[in-house]
């Protein structure tokens, strides 16, 4: 587990690394051990670079390249710090945490290495033991909706529902021995707890946990010290899912490392510098992934110890080979080997943490668990190099499973880091670049500009990371874009559970911008799931891929691989129709049948989907299928009005369950039916939607209404132009690009606290698509539907090289002249729009035209591309 403190007790400390960093408000941070590339492009702030996107962190940032199974500080509550003084155990610094998308599921490595005993190779603390709760019996334990046996030397505790407990009364003197150890010998999912009878809901004192020894600080927790009675109580988590207690006691007297962090991360690299106390060592680690399948720590020392220990704990196979000095870890899945740039003088592996801790007779070995290898540094040399890389055992060859060590030298490093920005350069300089990011429809609450335009980037680079290879071992031979390749979701269709039908589709419609092959290749691997029912398994959600189909055709005009997906687009848009509502993945083919179960926000995603359908089947030639789409649409439509508006229709519905019965009235929810193109609704409602909205916005509050996933605003903030309410439509983008920045993290949805903080699947693919459209719209741009769309929105600046097709166009507004202007090679595909005329200033050629507050020109490329 990562221990990391917020700098607030030791604010001086915090600025010293600061300045040992060389952070600068633009700048990245990087030892000067290695060059920095100047990104080829140039924004309103200056180039565009990891530079430019780097950033200060309280906890540690994730890190993950595209196309790698490798994410570096995935995000758990497991793996993220929490304020307070940190203190660890044995001194864990800097520890490497993974997760490896192998399988079904991607593998949680957390703590896979680690620095430990700086001071030097000691033998290992001896452990104060306080009092032991036994586990060889039920005698002196209290249940609490579980079921309990005795096996493998301890208790097997299985919830009968969601959660269930044990418990029992103790009285420790935490002073004498603070930490409560807990020890598993299986992989079941639990909580620890304390109470004291005086607090209503019970005190966390860690996350859930995996196998080994889990040490927790009661008093860090609590406040408590000196003699204390209290309850300890031991939740396992999830129904039908054992967890088997083998050894529970409370402890002290092991060394303590206390210590200061600052962590800095751009797309290429994570940096971590550490402050350590009692010994005054200023220690960074830098993080990169010279390739897809690689992990590699560069660690600087400004007084090294002339000896230290890495450690690491791993639940598979460890093995060491002595003959070339490397270590090999063989997981469920995967292998992978570790090296280092000084020699490694092997310690061996015990179980757990607490095998090392005790004495020495009493410990034993094993060949999984904690392993841990002493480091001699070279007279005079403050660096060490670790590096991991991993591979797929299905992939692997079966006589020799154990992979060749990777390079670990500080020349190396250096040369793969420098790879690495000029990678993540050149990808930043291949997205649209906004003119403005100047928040001045509403209140800015202190958010700059100049933070709008590095959150706006750093979306870009997390689609860009999102996205996961070809997997054979799932029989998967396609790209996927995933929901949150750091969040580790893994709800969707068997093949590809990383990849949520809605949350995939939108990450795939920004992606397809710079990177439309990958998309095209993702979306009918996708596709290819949906089976002759139409039912594609996962979680059921709201459908957007005729609309992503449709804006992939409008950037590549590919009609071979329209007309490849267009059958098992036609199924998967009829199943949805008849099931208009949220389905849990866990449900059979079976429980998923027509009901009268309908869901507004459904039902209108599914009629602005019908319109794509009936475009693309236009494209295919096909005008017996753009009337079915035609006439399903008007269906839909009409259905969506007996549903959700019942007589006398002043008011509308969020849920609709037949008959009578429905639930949700005037909800934010249902503002989404301004989305709908204006034609479709008669004007009443309408009419009523747009005051549903202003009665439900308000400008100091985040984001403006409560609802605030992309789903919800984007159909929001484009029908509200769309309606006629210009102003609101742009005081809904700029609402939005300030509240995504002062979040600090793209997630599925945010609280309603100010700041609004992440919540639901994070990171996600939903609040990166919020930044980006958000600037993309304030600047009077539309992209999703594949071709620019020009709107007239009051104060829009416009966009540098937008992409169109393989070239790309330059959209300017003169807001005095009402006149916008288009330049770029671009121009040589596009028809020119009417009521624009072509102008040659000197060598380059612009259109330019009038455009009027809330007008759209929709760009249409020439008919015989």
């Amino acid at each position: 587990m990562i221990r990391v403190c917020w700098i607030s007790r030791t604010c001086i400390v915090g600025i010293v690394l600061l300045g040992w960093l060389g952070v600068g408000p633009m700048c990245s941070a990087h030892s000067s051990t290695f060059t920095h590339n100047a990104g080829d492009c140039a924004d309103v702030y200056g180039p565009i670079n990891c530079g430019a996107l780097a950033e200060i962190t309280q906890e540690p940032h994730w890190l993950s390249l595209p196309m790698s199974r490798l994410v570096v500080n995935p995000f758990t509550d497991e793996y993220m710090g929490h304020p307070g003084e940190s203190a660890s155990t044995e001194g864990d610094l800097v520890p490497i945490n993974i997760a490896y998308y192998v399988g079904a599921a991607p593998v949680p490595l957390p703590a896979l290495w680690f620095v430990q005993s700086l001071a030097g190779i000691t033998e290992p603390s001896r452990l104060i033991l306080g009092n032991q709760l036994s586990v060889s019996s039920l005698a002196g334990w209290n249940t609490n909706g579980v079921t309990v046996r005795s096996s493998n030397g301890g208790l097997t505790v299985t919830s009968l529902a969601d959660y269930g407990s044990i418990s029992q009364t103790v009285t420790v003197d935490l002073d004498k021995c603070p930490d409560l150890l807990v020890q598993t010998a299986n992989r079941g999912n639990f909580d620890m707890k304390v109470n004291d009878g005086s607090q209503s809901v019970d005190i966390l004192l860690t996350p859930r946990q995996e196998l080994g020894a889990n040490v927790c600080s009661v008093p860090t927790a609590t406040g408590w010290h000196g003699v204390k009675t209290f309850r300890v109580i031991l939740y396992a988590l999830g129904r039908a899912s054992p967890v088997t207690f083998t050894h529970v006691q409370f402890v002290g007297g092991n060394r303590k490392v206390h210590y200061t962090t600052v962590n800095n991360w751009d797309p290429s690299r994570l940096i971590t510098s550490v402050y350590i106390t009692p010994t005054k060592i200023l220690l960074q680690s830098t993080t990169i992934l010279p390739n897809v399948d690689t992990v590699s720590q560069h660690l600087h020392f400004d007084s090294p110890p002339s000896w230290f220990v890495i450690s690491g704990r791993f639940g598979g196979r460890v093995r060491w080979n002595s003959e070339h000095n490397v270590l090999h870890l063989m997981g469920n899945g995967f292998n992978s080997v570790l090296t280092a740039s000084a020699p490694l003088r092997w310690l061996g592996v015990r179980p757990t943490d607490l095998d090392w801790a005790l004495p020495h007779e009493r410990s034993k070995n094993s060949d999984f668990g904690v392993w841990r290898a002493a480091v001699k540094m070279p007279n005079g040399k403050k660096d060490l190099i670790v590096t991991m890389h991993f591979q797929p055992s299905s992939i692997s060859d079966t006589k020799t499973p154990l992979l060749a060590p990777v390079s670990a030298t500080p020349k190396s490093f250096s040369s793969s880091l420098n790879q690495r920005i000029k990678y993540w350069n050149a990808l930043l300089c291949r997205v649209p670049r906004p003119l403005d990011f100047t928040i001045d429809a509403v209140k800015s609450l202190s958010v700059s500009s100049a933070e709008v335009c590095r959150n706006y980037y750093r979306a870009w680079a997390f689609f860009f990371t999102d996205t996961l290879p070809p997997m054979p071992e799932n029989r998967y031979p396609f790209a996927q874009i995933c929901t949150g390749k750091p969040s580790m979701w893994t709800d969707g269709a068997p093949h590809t559970p990383e990849s949520a039908v809605w949350d995939g589709a939108v990450a795939s419609q920004a992606l397809a911008l710079v990177q439309p092959g990958l998309c095209w290749n993702a979306i009918e691997g996708m596709l290819s799931q949906v089976d002759q029912n139409g039912y594609m398994p996962g979680e059921v959600l709201p459908t957007v891929y005729a609309q992503t189909v449709w804006l992939l055709f409008q950037r590549t005009h590919d009609l071979e691989q329209l007309r490849r997906v267009y059958p098992s687009l036609k199924r998967y848009i009829d199943w949805r129709i008849a099931h208009p509502h949220w389905v849990w993945p866990n449900k059979s083919i079976a429980d998923l049948k027509p009901d009268s179960d309908k869901s507004n926000e459904f039902v209108v995603h599914e009629i602005v989907d019908m319109g794509f359908a009936s475009k693309i089947a236009n494209a295919l030639n096909l005008p017996s299928e753009v009337k079915y789409w035609d006439d399903q649409q008007k269906t839909a439509i009409a259905e969506y009005q007996v549903w959700f508006w019942p007589a006398p229709g002043n008011v509308v519905w969020e849920d609709y369950y037949g008959g009578t019965s429905r639930s949700g009235s005037e909800i934010d929810w249902t503002l989404k039916g301004l989305g709908i193109n204006p034609t479709l609704l008669p004007s009443a409602d309408k009419n009523h939607l747009v005051d549903l909205f202003s009665r439900s916005f308000n400008a100091s509050t985040a984001f403006g209404i409560r609802q605030n996933r992309f789903g919800d605003l984007e159909p929001i903030t484009l029908g509200l132009f769309r309606h006629g309410q210009i102003d609101d439509s742009r005081k809904m983008s700029d609402i939005i690009m300030r509240d995504v920045t002062r979040a600090h993290g793209f997630s599925e949805d945010y609280s309603r606290a100010n700041p609004p903080v992440p919540s639901g699947v994070r990171p996600s693919s939903f609040g990166a698509r919020l930044m980006t459209d958000s600037v993309l719209w304030h600047n009077g741009v539309v992209l999703d539907e594949g071709l620019p769309i020009l709107l007239g929105m009051p104060g829009a600046a416009g966009v540098n090289d937008v992409p169109v097709m393989d070239k790309t166009l330059s959209i300017r507004y003169d807001q005095l002249a009402h006149t916008a202007s288009l330049s770029g090679p671009a121009l040589a595909i596009l028809q020119i729009p009417v009521g624009f005329r072509k102008r040659r200033i000197g060598p380059k050629v612009i259109w330019i035209g009038s455009i009027l507050f809330g007008q759209e020109i929709h760009l249409e490329t020439h008919h015989n591309l």
